[in-house]
């Protein structure tokens, strides 16, 4: 009878748990490598976000001289200030501090590290001798850093020197400019003015941060006589920590985007409205950049019931994700807002003058912004300026020459809606009877509620136009109070009022 195993299979056992050990010990490296990759990008991202905050305070990032080993220290020691507990974080193997190059004004900056296992086809990848993935402020494009260059908004490529003459080289096709998105931190129902409006929340919003507040703003929705994407110009579009959302408007619009636009503006998460998983994004638009007809009545209407969201977590889904014809326009809602460009004030050869008209009432505002470098005149700007300039160039009732009236202010707190300098008071109130006379605006820009109190008791109300007369009947009955715009005839002596208008 076998009582033990012989030699051989002793060995052939040995052997096997030799492999298997060796394959799992493989598999457990593959995993921490992965593991610390992902530290390593987190790392960055933390780091921009901390120059972000560093930038609102300063109106300038860290300073620095063009070299990494130079500038690297300094911004070590800075940035400590704008992070969680004074620490700034090192790779998580060596330890060594990440790479930091900026420019002596502190307007553009740079980070590097080394992925140990990088992916080529990953937007912040880049092919240097110390580095693989970066990040970099919004007005840059992606390069390598040496000690010689500083980080620069416009680098040029060189042009190898020809032995013999030869045909002039088609001119380059136009840079894109990199420009910013984010998506609203506050949220929205249907009734969003209008694209207009729309573009006013998003002015709003970018002007409580100063990293943003200068820049122009658009909001992207459609309606019925506007697509989203004719509303934007042709640029590299990045979050605010200069993570690349699309390289184009083309790519943007592929069906895919390189990062999520999940960042509001001031860095954080979107919240989660009305029980949803996600936070949803008004749009009125397709995943092409076109319009749906699904727009809550051109986004005046809380109560319509017909509109098309986005995903603001998703890349495929982030315009179209859903149209919806059975649900009231009173949920809340983001928007989504993209930076547009401002031209400069002054030109040059193959530079066109723009004239800004946002609001598009057709008055212009300002003087002459040049777009240059084979650029079209985007969005909001007009090629000529109007014979009168608008005073207030977020609302289209407000210009000159408007003679209608309105019961709320513009936009910014005035009712100069004619551009005159001043108010217009038109109709103003004037009635006889006990109590008071109350004035309180409706959903209808053009309409009031009058109510009529007499002895704290309350009375009923109806709509009256804007300057219209109205009879307050008085049979000393509370409840008979009432206002009446012209139709039934008063059974007791009436006291006659008109709605007071700016």
């Amino acid at each position: 009878m076998k009582t033990g195993f012989t030699l051989i299979e002793i060995l052939v056992v040995i052997t096997i748990i030799g492999v298997l050990s060796g394959v799992g010990i493989n598999n457990f490296s593959g995993v921490k490598v992965i593991a610390r990759d992902n530290v390593r990008q987190q790392d960055l991202q933390k780091l921009s976000l901390a120059l972000e905050t560093y930038l609102q305070k300063n109106t300038f990032y860290v300073k620095g001289t063009g070299n990494c080993k130079a500038d690297t220290p300094t911004f070590y020691t800075t940035i400590a200030a704008t992070m969680v507990g004074g620490s700034v974080p090192t790779d998580p193997e060596s330890k060594s501090q990440y790479c930091y190059i900026a420019n002596s004004d502190g307007s553009s900056f740079r980070l590097f590290t080394k992925l140990e296992k990088p992916d080529p086809k990953d937007p912040n990848f880049v092919d240097c001798p110390d580095y693989n993935w970066t990040l970099f402020s919004p007005d840059l494009q992606k390069s390598c850093p040496t000690i010689a260059d500083a980080p620069s908004p416009n680098p040029s490529p060189s042009i190898a020197p020809q032995s013999s003459p030869a045909a002039a080289p088609p001119p380059p096709a136009p840079t894109l400019p990199t420009l910013r998105v984010f998506v609203t931190k506050d949220t929205y129902t249907g009734n969003l003015g209008g694209i207009n409006g729309a573009d006013m929340k998003c002015q709003s919003a970018a002007g409580t941060q100063p990293a943003l507040k200068n820049s122009l703003w658009r909001a992207w929705v459609s309606d019925p006589g506007t697509n989203a994407k004719d509303r934007i110009a042709d640029a590299k579009y990045t979050l605010i920590n200069g993570v690349v959302v699309a390289s184009s408007k083309t790519d943007l619009l592929d069906g895919s985007l390189t990062s999520a636009i999940n960042l509001t503006e001031n860095g954080g998460i979107p919240s989660i409205n009305n029980g949803q998983s996600n936070a949803y994004v008004w749009t009125g638009t397709n995943n092409s950049g076109n319009k749906t007809g699904y727009t809550c009545s051109d986004w005046v209407d809380p109560f319509a019931m017909s509109y098309t969201v986005g995903n603001s977590s998703s890349t495929s889904q982030w315009t179209g994700l859903d149209e919806v014809a059975s649900y009231h326009c009173n949920y809340q809602r983001h928007l989504y807002c993209f930076e547009q460009p401002t031209g400069s004030s002054t030109g040059g050869t193959g530079c066109i003058a723009g004239y800004q008209d946002f609001d598009g009432d057709g008055y212009t505002t300002g003087g002459a912004q040049y777009f240059c470098n084979g650029a079209s005149l985007p969005f909001g700007y007009k090629s000529s300026p109007s014979a009168q300039a608008d005073c207030y160039d977020q609302n289209t009732d407000a210009h000159p020459g408007q003679t209608q009236y309105f019961i709320s202010q513009r936009g910014d707190g005035s009712f100069d809606y004619d551009c005159s300098g001043s108010t217009q008071t038109q109709y103003p109130y004037w009635g006889v009877g006990c109590g008071t006379a109350q004035v309180s605006t409706t959903t209808s820009q053009n309409s009031c509620f009058i109510s009529w109190i007499c002895g704290g008791v309350g009375a009923a109300t109806i709509a009256i136009d804007c300057g219209k007369n109205g009879n307050f009947l008085n049979d000393q009955q509370p409840d008979l109070y009432q206002c009446d715009e012209g139709g039934a005839i008063p059974v007791h002596s009436p006291n006659k009022t008109t709605l007071a208008c700016h």
